[in-house]
């Protein structure tokens, strides 16, 4: 979920011990370099945005990161347009991953769920076509069971 200008992670599930991200319960991560914050940023009110934007400290971790304020924001709108985000070695070199949106009842975005993969890279359009239906799944059944 959104905390500040940052992404905590709330709940974990790993399908394999061997190959893992260092992602943990209670993990904080910069949102603008992540698949779940960037599926939380268009969720923010233009304001809010233009001041997280103007405030912002945007550092590279990969020469992958995207640092630019103008171009963050342009993939922040296609986030808007396209209900999912995509982020390919934004954070550690080898990580992609895909998220979606977690809404409750009443459409409020609370969350973000995610599919990370390690040391194998998938195009946008791969992770779109392999993951974003049973994401989009899994997030309307947590969805339903959240009450803003």
């Amino acid at each position: 979920m959104f905390d500040g200008d940052e992404i905590v992670y709330l709940a974990r599930s790993s399908s394999s011990k061997l190959i893992s991200p260092n992602i943990n319960v209670g993990r904080r991560l910069p949102a603008y370099c992540t698949s779940i914050g960037r599926v939380l940023l268009p969720t923010l009110a233009p304001e809010e945005l233009d001041v997280y934007f103007s405030r912002g400290k945007f550092y590279a971790y990969t020469n992958q990161t995207v640092t630019a304020p103008e171009k963050l924001r342009k993939i922040v709108d296609q986030v808007r347009e396209d209900g999912y985000a995509y982020a390919r070695e934004q954070l550690e070199p080898g990580i992609c991953s895909f998220a979606v949106p977690v809404r409750d009842a009443q459409g409020y975005c609370a969350a973000g769920i995610n599919v990370i993969l390690q040391g194998r890279a998938m195009s946008e359009k791969d992770m779109a076509a392999k993951y974003y239906q049973p994401l989009y799944q899994a997030a309307f059944t947590l969805g339903a069971l959240l009450v803003h």
